[in-house]
């Protein structure tokens, strides 16, 4: 039993490092428009784990860090695998900001969560400071085998929607 769960992990490790890679592109895009919207964009270094057994010594803090104002304000991008342009058009009843513990263990707290349509065109933007009107919903990861776990989600209407040409 304990040979079939350390393959299963292994499997979602090699899985999660996959997807690691692919967000790069969707983490650069968000870079670019708030760079072309006159912002100062900093790219924290990121490292990744050999295995399952180490990833909190590589946990990240965030994807992007945005000078807005006289603020550095943390931002995490995730890449949604179907296409949205707006609120009218939200496939979902509610809206995943993410895993309930990524929220909860990061030091500091994202300020934003930037969640890109499949074919980048749109995005939905959540602001960290209404958390506490989120709710929290099991669901099973699809990505990874076996996984299910706590996401905090938030109303669709809380949503920052943007066109991203805009």
């Amino acid at each position: 039993m304990a040979d079939i769960q350390a393959q299963i992990q292994d499997t979602n490790h090699k899985r999660f490092l996959q997807h690691l890679e692919k967000s790069a592109s969707a983490v650069w895009f968000v870079a670019m428009w708030f760079w072309g919207k006159g912002y100062t964009v900093t790219m924290p270094f990121i490292t990744m784990a050999s295995g399952h057994e180490q990833w909190r010594d590589h946990a990240d803090n965030g994807d992007l860090e945005v000078l807005i104002g006289n603020e550095r304000k943390r931002v995490e991008v995730k890449h949604l695998g179907v296409c949205f342009t707006g609120r009218e058009d939200w496939p979902f009843p509610d809206f995943i900001v993410c895993a309930k513990h990524s929220f909860d263990n990061a030091q500091p707290k994202p300020d934003y969560y930037i969640v890109l349509s499949n074919d980048k065109e749109a995005m939905g933007i959540v602001d960290t400071s209404y958390a506490s009107e989120w709710t929290t919903s099991r669901r099973t990861d699809s990505r990874y085998k076996g996984i299910d776990q706590d996401f905090y989600v938030c109303r669709p209407d809380r949503v920052i929607w943007r066109k991203a040409n805009e």
